[in-house]
């Protein structure tokens, strides 16, 4: 099955992050928790349904935006009634114990 989930980063919001960044990986999204990897922040996702139907458009380009904005033009895309809320987390490297008890 396919379907679109809105993606909610809420402590980088009223931020310029997304548009600052060079890479990112999503996995896991067929299990509960997803990981997201955004350059080297890494964000654990939590599965909502949200308050009504989410509205997806797409600029000339084909890319899936969640608003409108008043320089562009966009078609509308797709609905959805669930989206990921996505919180950071900090990642510990993993001991070897064998190394440690010799």
């Amino acid at each position: 099955d396919e379907f679109v989930v809105l993606i909610e980063l809420p402590d980088y919001e009223d931020t310029d992050f997304l548009t600052t960044c060079q890479n990112y990986s999503l996995i896991g999204l067929d299990t509960p928790h997803p990981i997201l990897q955004i350059d080297d922040k890494f964000f654990r996702g939590t599965y909502h349904d949200t308050i009504g139907t989410n509205l997806f458009f797409q600029d000339n380009q084909s890319t899936l935006v969640p608003s409108l904005t008043p320089d562009k033009r966009y078609t509308f895309a797709c609905t959805g009634t669930k989206k990921i809320r996505f919180e950071r987390i900090l990642l510990k490297k993993k001991n070897d114990s064998l190394n440690e008890n010799m």
